[in-house]
């Protein structure tokens, strides 16, 4: 019995369960399949009408790309609907519980979409495009993000056939829309390019006990070429219709996976065309670099310092090519460009020493063991040069730069430092400009008062400081937020 009936059993149970999936899937097909989603009144019947769909019917379609055109437009028609359902909870004899989601809804859409992505790229990238701008959650746009990074991917198997066919065809679809109206759906634009110019393959083989990941790297060839220069084409005219720096960084880190070499092997060829593509990137901020924002300005520039030091081991390479090097060479020149326009920008080298921790200064072009240590004996001394530079003749210049410099973004304690340590140090040097700037602080810099006001009390203006403390408390406490730093820096000199 163990060595036969038990095992015959179990085989015959298995054949009734696989039967009655095929009788359900059939059941399904027969009926129109995904036609029935129109007649769902809730999304929990949707949402298993759906996991049917994928479970029974799905896996036993004889040529399910021919049919992918109406499967599209069923699962994102279910989708859409889904949005405008009301949330129906589940009643069961043990009492109720909440129903599906819409995020169930597009989890399970998604699986679909994926299974069947590569049998029509065109249809999968609409039906994203199409589904992203409604997307109510950051959930859903995550999972729909997801499956764009999944289309977008250099997938191992599909290279083995067709090389850069998929990014080919997805960079050319984006090249068809009109891109001054593509605002809803710049995530998905975002995270197709940068994983279009990633320079590795992946993909994974298995056995009935294991799974192998397998990566490597692309193979260069006129076709990727091709692919990578319109790709970074479309991100430039991306980045110029950015809205914000927010938009701006999104495009920036799509624009940087251009340049980053694959780790483990590759072929000459690709190293030179991550080169030539590095070059032509910087050579596009260089062109905006006389009027890009600081912020911007700034991120840039510590990403091109690290470039220029690995470009400095290309050149100890083994074997490195006379093409290798002189791709190199042109990428440097580059580089050099983009810094002469940033160090004539007088303001940006103002900001870089007040603000931010991704500072380049120019001693770490010269000296590849420029470290932390040697940041702050720099910024150190610049800040004292700034503070000299201050005069009542400049004063309303420095005014606006401290306001601008306040106006910096950042969740980050690793930001402000140097700017608070410059105020103290202004206060203490210069405390009637100081004095006449305190009453002119806009809400960023007022943020920034208890710091300017330890610099003035230990200037030999301190009496002033306690006059305009005894100023701002007497009056009505119309900003709280003002008399509550005045009273923090009492107690604290107290």
């Amino acid at each position: 019995m163990k060595d036969h009936l038990l095992p015959a059993g179990y085989e015959f149970q298995k054949a009734l369960d696989d039967y009655e999936r095929l009788q359900s899937g059939k059941e399904l097909f027969d009926r129109g399949a995904l036609n029935a989603l129109a007649e769902c009144a809730d999304n929990n019947t949707r949402h298993e009408l759906l996991e049917r769909f994928r479970g029974y019917v799905l896996p036993n379609y004889d040529d399910p790309q021919s049919l992918y055109p109406e499967i599209k437009d069923q699962l994102v028609a279910a989708v859409i609907a889904a949005r405008t359902t009301k949330l129906r909870p589940i009643n069961t004899p043990f009492g109720a519980f909440p129903g599906v989601t819409v995020e169930q809804i597009v989890d399970v859409a998604a699986d679909i979409f994926s299974f069947l992505r590569y049998g029509n790229i065109e249809l999968t990238f609409d039906a994203l495009c199409e589904l992203f701008p409604g997307a109510q959650s950051n959930e859903e746009r995550k999972r729909l993000l997801g499956l764009a990074h999944g289309l977008a991917r250099h997938d191992l198997d599909i290279w083995k056939q067709a090389g850069p066919y998929v990014q080919t065809v997805l960079v050319q679809n984006i090249r068809k829309l009109d891109l001054a109206n593509v605002q809803p759906i710049r995530p998905i634009l975002f995270e197709v390019l940068d994983e279009a110019l990633k320079t590795k393959v992946q993909g994974t083989s298995s056995t009935y006990k294991s799974i192998t990941l397998h990566r490597g790297a692309t193979v260069a060839s006129d076709a990727l070429a091709r692919m990578r220069t319109e790709a970074i084409a479309l991100l430039m005219e991306l980045y110029k219709t950015a809205r914000d720096d927010t938009e701006k960084r999104h495009t920036e880190l799509a624009f940087f996976e251009a340049t980053r070499i694959p780790n483990g092997r590759h072929s000459d060829d690709l190293l030179v065309l991550v080169l030539e593509n590095s070059a032509t990137i910087i050579d596009f901020f260089t062109g905006l670099a006389a009027n890009e924002s600081c912020e911007m300005l700034q991120t840039i520039e510590h990403k091109l310092l690290w470039m220029y030091r690995r470009n400095q081991g290309i050149g100890r390479l083994p074997g490195a090519t006379e093409d290798i090097l002189k791709a190199r060479d042109v990428l440097n020149d580059s580089i050099a460009r983009f810094r002469e326009v940033a160090d004539a920008n007088e303001g940006f080298t103002v900001y870089k020493t007040l603000v931010g921790f991704e500072s380049a200064f120019p001693p770490a072009w010269d000296d590849p063991n420029f470290d932390l240590h040697g940041e702050d004996a720099y910024r150190n001394q610049r800040l004292d040069e700034l503070v000299s530079d201050v005069d009542e003749t400049n004063a309303e210049e420095w005014l606006a730069i401290l306001k601008r410099c306040a106006q910096t973004r950042s969740d980050d304690l690793g930001t402000f430092p140097s700017f608070g340590k410059f105020l103290q140090k202004l206060s203490v040097a210069k405390p009637t400009i100081m004095l006449g700037f305190i009453d002119r602080l806009d809400d960023r810099l007022t943020g920034f008062l208890g710091v300017i006001l330890s610099g003035l009390a230990q200037s030999d203006r301190r009496a002033d400081v306690e006059a305009k403390l005894e100023q701002w408390l007497s009056k009505e406490p119309g900003d709280g937020a003002l008399h509550a730093i005045c009273a923090d820096f009492r107690a604290a000199a107290a």
